[in-house]
């Protein structure tokens, strides 16, 4: 697996996230975090174009015309080395079912996902240059923005691909608890398939088993949690590593690889992996 992933902090100050971890040997993992204090890094982003660039990393179109029709993001960190190019050529889910905004604690929020795009480009791995194999390969590019200050909030976000030998492509979950305001929210967005977007509650969300502590911020993430959906899918989901912090210089943040395990509504064995992003409170 490996991610990619761009987040504005303010005006002048933006992370990028750079992590490969091998599926099949869970004890290789590379990240590569950069805070970049650049007031014009998102010039090229402007009128439905985007083109990110800074030192060690590019994320941005591949079309003369700056669209998002395809993409290529490359990392050239001696850690975490890659050149990806995507084509957003699956069907889109929608976060809650909406392709626009939803409450999200004393803010506004929305978010869209292409699940499974047309993916080539290579890897670096102990000096070795590894191809993407186009036609088993996919990239869930995910946007995300936000209307208001998200900074009272607190979260944990789940992006959960399942086995995909079963029935076609495999199918995908996210999944988000948030907090903040007066209560909890939890919903699932379950997209088949068939590519039909399901908006399911979250009836029970539990985390378990021991948390990991940071040794630079001092937050605690958990690491293991159990749901259950309204549809009776039950899931086990696992981090696979526990130091997977996102540190900006003043607050600290989790991206981290996951595995999951468990049962779907028609209580089927389903299993896969994925992705968790927490913001403590």
């Amino acid at each position: 697996m490996v991610l990619s992933h761009l987040v504005e902090l303010s005006e002048t100050q933006t992370i990028y996230r750079s992590s490969i971890q091998d599926v099949t040997n869970t004890s290789y993992h590379r990240h590569f975090i950069e805070l970049v204090e650049d007031p014009d890094v998102f010039s090229g982003s402007q009128d439905g174009a985007f083109n990110v660039s800074a030192d060690g990393f590019y994320f941005g179109s591949t079309t003369s015309d700056n669209s998002i029709s395809q993409l290529r993001t490359v990392s050239t960190s001696p850690d975490v080395s890659f050149d990806l190019t995507f084509d957003l050529s699956a069907s889109i889910l929608f976060n809650g079912g909406l392709g626009g905004l939803f409450q999200w604690g004393g803010s506004q929020t929305a978010e869209w996902a292409m699940t499974s795009g047309y993916t080539s480009g290579s890897i670096i791995r102990d000096g070795q240059s590894i191809e993407f194999d186009p036609e088993r390969s996919f990239t869930w590019y995910d946007r995300q923005w936000l209307y208001g200050d998200a900074s009272a909030l607190n979260w944990t976000w789940f992006q959960l691909h399942t086995d995909s030998s079963r029935d076609g492509p495999g199918e995908k979950y996210s999944i988000w608890i948030y907090g903040g305001d007066v209560d909890q929210h939890q919903f699932a967005t379950f997209h088949s398939s068939k590519r039909v977007d399901t908006v399911l509650a979250v009836k029970s969300f539990e985390p378990f088993g021991e948390p990991w502590q940071s040794s630079v911020t001092n937050n605690t993430y958990e690491q293991h949690w159990k749901l259950i959906l309204q549809d009776d899918t039950m899931l086990t989901i696992d981090s696979i590593h526990g130091d997977q912090e996102i540190f900006s210089g003043t607050a600290g943040a989790y991206e981290g690889f996951v595995e999951f395990h468990g049962f779907d509504s028609l209580n089927r064995t389903i299993e896969g992996f994925g992705l968790v992003e927490i913001t403590p409170v």
